[in-house]
């Protein structure tokens, strides 16, 4: 699994010291990460709604929008499952930072030692949550794939127990039935709003009764019978988020 990893600070030479730590936990671990820098919240937030990072390090004081301003933008309106650790150089800020549910708080100068325990704890937790993940089988070989990167699953017309996978980064066609993957994801914040279609809630960008608008433009049907029960469901995933 690639985890995409975004870098937020206005001062280039924070960044650097992060981005040297990565190159260090690199060589230490066997894990594929992918690490890109900002120095403004808004090339960040351009990146992020383009292809989702599992995590982003945000430093607290900058200039114009704060970190703290640029997590509930980001915990909010984009996504509720990023992980985010905040950096900053004044400790007090940390109460104010727990509203936006950080997985954690790194003070500066940031040292490895603190940076290799909070990043390896991170990954772990990623790596063994339960229904985080899901084997996708195609071409005789399997993708392990985050739960979080799939938008939707619809059935393809004239193909029998053929599905399409929407991913955030592109499509993938691959044997199996509506049924049979909603029964194994329904714990997994997974509901089919009308016949051949499995929706990711985390996805949800609104919903108005009879269609349902994906966070990737895609506007999909909700069925007379399934629109009370999304709704439902819809209202309580808005809930938690907030709570």
């Amino acid at each position: 699994m690639l985890l995409r990893i975004g870098l937020c600070d206005d001062t280039q030479e924070d960044l650097n010291i992060l981005a040297e730590h990565f190159n260090h936990y690199l060589f230490k671990n066997d894990i594929d990460i992918e690490v890109r820098q900002f120095t403004s919240g808004a090339e960040l937030v351009r990146a992020h709604e383009r292809s989702e990072f599992h995590i982003i390090m945000l430093d607290i004081e900058m200039p114009g929008q704060s970190g703290l301003e640029l997590a509930k933008y980001l915990r909010y309106e984009i996504s509720d499952e990023t992980y985010i650790i905040f950096t900053t150089s004044y400790p007090e800020y940390m109460q104010d930072s727990f509203e936006f549910q950080p997985f954690g708080f790194l003070t500066k100068p940031i040292t490895y030692a603190a940076f290799e325990k909070m990043i390896h704890k991170l990954i772990h937790k990623m790596l063994i949550s339960q229904n985080t993940r899901i084997v996708v089988g195609q071409n005789g070989e399997e993708h392990i794939i985050p739960l979080r990167d799939l938008i939707y699953v619809s059935t393809i017309k004239g193909e029998k127990q053929m599905l399409e996978y929407h991913f955030v980064n592109g499509i993938m066609p691959v044997r199996g039935s509506i049924s049979e993957l909603e029964a194994s994801l329904a714990e997994s914040g997974f509901i089919s709003p009308a016949r051949g279609l499995l929706i990711n809630i985390r996805h949800i960008h609104s919903f108005n009764g009879t269609r349902v608008l994906m966070k990737n433009n895609t506007e999909l049907p909700v069925s007379r019978r399934k629109s009370k029960e999304l709704q439902k469901i819809y209202a309580n995933h808005i809930i938690k988020i907030l709570n």
